[in-house]
C-alpha cells in the first residue's frame, strides 16, 4: 500500500473512531443500539470524507495549549462586555452587520477563523460580501 493510500485509511480510520466515540456518548453505550451506531458511522464517515476532503496542515499542540486559554479569558471578557451593554439602560444597543476585511484565504484557515469567532458571545459571522467577512 502506497503512502497516500496509507494516509487516506489512517484519515478514515481516525474520523471514524471520532464518529463512534460520539455515538457511544450519544447512546450512553447501550449495546442494544450498536447495529444502527455502526451504520451511522460508516455513513457518517463516508460523507465527512466526500464533503471534507482533508488538506495538508501540521497541527500544533503547543499552539492549541495556547488557544485554549486565551479563548476561554476572550470569552469570559466579550460575554461581560455582552451582559454589561445589555443589562446597562443607558447603554443604547445598536445591533448591526460589521464588514471586516481579512487576509485570510478561503478554505481552512477561514473557516477556522469564523467557527472561533462564532462562539465570542455577540458575534455571529453571517457571510462575506466584497471578499470581507459580515
Amino acid at each position: 500500500m502506497g503512502n497516500f493510500a496509507m494516509h487516506n485509511v489512517r484519515r478514515a480510520a481516525c474520523r471514524a473512531l471520532a464518529f463512534l466515540a460520539l455515538w457511544l456518548v450519544l447512546s450512553d453505550g447501550n449495546p442494544s443500539s450498536f447495529p444502527i451506531g455502526a451504520l451511522a458511522v460508516v455513513m457518517a464517515t463516508w460523507t465527512s470524507l466526500y464533503l471534507a476532503p482533508s488538506v495538508e496542515s501540521n497541527p500544533s499542540f503547543v499552539r492549541l495549549v495556547i488557544l485554549v486559554p486565551r479563548f476561554v479569558r476572550e470569552s469570559v471578557i466579550a460575554g461581560a462586555d455582552v451582559a454589561r451593554r445589555a443589562l446597562d439602560p443607558r447603554l443604547p444597543l445598536r445591533p448591526g452587520f460589521v464588514f471586516y476585511p481579512t487576509g485570510l484565504s478561503r478554505g481552512m484557515q477561514r473557516n477556522v477563523f469564523t467557527t472561533l469567532t462564532s462562539l465570542l458571545p455577540g458575534t455571529v459571522p453571517t457571510g462575506e460580501e466584497s471578499g470581507q467577512l459580515v
